[in-house]
């Protein structure tokens, strides 16, 4: 029982995680893992969903950037997670059908979309949806890679703020220090700051003393070439990588759908 508990309180800290980190919605990615068995029954997915809660809502809490008394985020829902996976096996689609002939490729059937009057052919359009799904595959790879080089950062931004926690330094130093950095270099800081955040309060979870509130390290010069801003920098480029892949997406869901309604 031990190691089942350890292994819910594992899977549940991995998913609130990748969505404080990197937007990953935690329904989905429940989803995904209950769907390959990762989950293995219904019961436990109950308790990985409110163990994400609640790992969410208090890394939140902990936040010095959050309004506390106005917590917003997309719960785990255990419902809608259970409705989600039935649908999806109750729609199975049959890939393997598609035209070989990929005539026209994503930027000519735009072109195609904005003439009404022009007559596109049926296997067009069909392989327009096609050569749609390849560059969706594409994108889904480069985010893949992005990930992994955010999660790599993660691990070395973790292990650095265990050194300088160990040394005495406090972490809304090292927030500090890494924002002023991240301002200058162009990146957005939130979610650095969060990766911080998390690593601290893991420690904290392995019985390390951690120090918080600012000191005059805080507003020393900055050092662009000290080893610690390497995985910050790293996880930064990383995490604004992801979202342009997925503002990509998004839009290029939004061209799929128009392909579709004109089938």
């Amino acid at each position: 029982m031990s190691n089942l508990n350890d292994y819910i309180k594992n899977l549940a800290y991995k998913v609130s995680e990748g969505y404080l980190l990197f937007g990953r919605p935690v329904n989905e990615e429940l989803s995904k893992r209950y769907a390959s068995g990762d989950i293995e029954n219904k019961e436990i997915l109950k308790r990985v969903c409110e163990l994400v809660n609640q790992d969410i809502y208090l890394s939140l809490f902990h936040d010095s950037k959050t309004d506390k008394s106005n917590i917003n985020f997309k719960l785990a829902n255990y419902n809608e997670i259970i409705d989600n996976n039935k649908m999806m096996e109750e729609s199975m689609l049959d890939y393997n059908s598609a035209p070989e002939d990929f005539k026209s490729n994503l930027s000519d059937f735009i072109l195609n979309i904005d003439a009404p009057d022009k007559k596109v052919d049926i296997h067009e359009k069909v392989a327009s949806l096609n050569s749609i799904g390849h560059f969706e595959s594409l994108l889904d790879t480069i985010e893949t890679s992005f990930v992994k080089q955010a999660e790599e950062a993660y691990l070395e931004i973790k292990r650095d703020v265990r050194d300088l926690t160990v040394n005495g330094d406090t972490i809304d130093d090292m927030s500090k220090v890494a924002e002023l950095f991240l301002e200058d270099e162009g990146f957005e800081t939130t979610k650095v700051a969060s990766a911080l955040n998390l690593a601290g309060k893991e420690l904290e979870e392995w019985g390390y003393n951690v120090k918080r509130g600012f000191t005059k390290i805080a507003n020393q010069t900055i050092d662009a070439n000290n080893e610690f801003f390497n995985p910050i920098f790293k996880f930064a480029e990383a995490v604004e990588s992801i979202d342009a892949v997925k503002e990509i997406k998004a839009n290029l869901a939004n061209v799929k759908s128009m392909v579709k309604e004109s089938i």
